[in-house]
C-alpha cells in the first residue's frame, strides 16, 4: 500500500478485506465514423464511452450525415454534438472540419455511481406508474410524452456502465451483478418505451398496473431487502405470469 492509494473494505463472510482499488488506464481513442449513418455513430461514441475512454478524437469525411430514424440528413458536428451533450461527464472540447474531439471533464467515483444507479431505479420506477396511469386513464397526449423518459433512463445506464468499467469496484462479482441489474433496467425502460410508441396497445391497463407494482418492488428489495419484500414480490411475479398465460416461476 502506497501513499494516495484508494482502499477498498468488504464483507467477507465473517471477516473484513482490504483491497487497493486499482484504477483501469482509460486514456485516447481515435474512432473514424466516415460513411456511417448517425445511428452506428451513436453506437460508436456510446460503445467508446462505456469502455471508460476518456479522451476521443472523431474523424468523419462529410459535413452531414444520414438520420435513419428521422430519414433526414444532419450535420455530422451538431449529431455528434447532440450525442455528446447525453453522455454525463464528457464534453465536446475542440473541432475542425473533419474532426472533433470529446474529453472526460469530471472524474467518476463510486458515490457518484451510487446516487446515479439510485436515481436510475427511481426514473425506471417513475415511468413504469406514470405509464400505467396514462392507460388506465385512456390520456394519449401524457402517454406519448412519458416516452422522453426513455432518454434520461439510457444516459443513466451508460454512465453506470461506463463507471464499472472505470475500476470503481475491485470485486468480479460485484461488477457484474451491478452490470446485470442495470442492463435489465434499461430493458425494463424500452419495453415501456414501446408501450407509449403504440399509444398504450400492446398491453393492457391491468398488466400495466401489476407490472408497475413489480418494478416498484425491485427497487425496495435492491435497497431494503427483507423476507416479507422478497416474497411478496414472488407473489406478484407467478400471479402476472399465470394471467399472462405461463409457467410459475421456479
Amino acid at each position: 500500500v502506497n501513499k494516495g492509494d484508494e482502499l477498498e473494505i468488504t464483507e467477507n463472510e465473517h471477516s473484513l478485506v482490504i483491497s487497493i482499488v486499482e484504477k483501469k488506464v482509460c486514456t485516447r481513442t481515435v474512432i473514424d465514423v466516415s460513411g456511417l449513418n448517425a445511428s452506428l455513430v451513436w453506437r460508436y461514441l456510446t460503445a467508446a464511452y462505456i469502455k471508460g475512454i476518456e479522451d476521443i478524437d472523431i474523424r468523419f469525411s462529410g459535413t452531414e450525415i444520414f438520420n435513419p430514424r428521422t430519414k433526414k440528413m444532419v450535420k455530422t458536428v451538431e449529431y455528434i454534438g447532440d450525442v455528446v451533450a447525453s453522455l454525463i461527464g464528457m464534453e465536446m472540447v475542440r473541432y475542425g472540419e473533419n474532426f472533433c474531439v470529446v474529453k472526460e471533464i469530471s472524474e467518476v467515483k463510486r458515490d457518484e455511481f451510487e446516487t446515479v444507479l439510485k436515481r436510475l431505479f427511481f426514473t425506471v420506477t417513475t415511468f413504469a406508474e406514470d405509464v400505467a396511469k396514462s392507460v388506465n386513464e385512456h390520456n394519449l397526449r401524457t402517454l406519448r410524452n412519458s416516452v422522453q423518459l426513455e432518454k434520461t433512463v439510457n444516459r443513466l445506464c451508460l454512465f453506470c456502465l461506463r463507471a464499472l468499467n472505470k475500476g470503481i469496484f475491485s470485486n468480479p462479482v460485484e461488477i457484474a451483478a451491478y452490470n446485470s441489474v442495470v442492463s435489465m433496467l434499461e430493458e425494463i425502460a424500452d419495453v415501456y418505451a414501446q408501450v407509449c410508441v403504440s399509444g398504450g396497445k400492446i398491453m393492457k391497463s391491468g398488466e400495466l398496473i401489476s407490472v408497475s407494482l413489480l418494478v416498484k418492488g425491485l427497487y425496495n428489495i435492491f435497497y431494503n431487502f427483507n423476507r416479507p419484500e422478497c416474497a411478496r414480490f414472488y407473489d406478484l411475479c407467478n400471479d402476472l405470469k399465470y394471467k399472462a398465460g405461463k409457467k410459475s416461476v421456479m
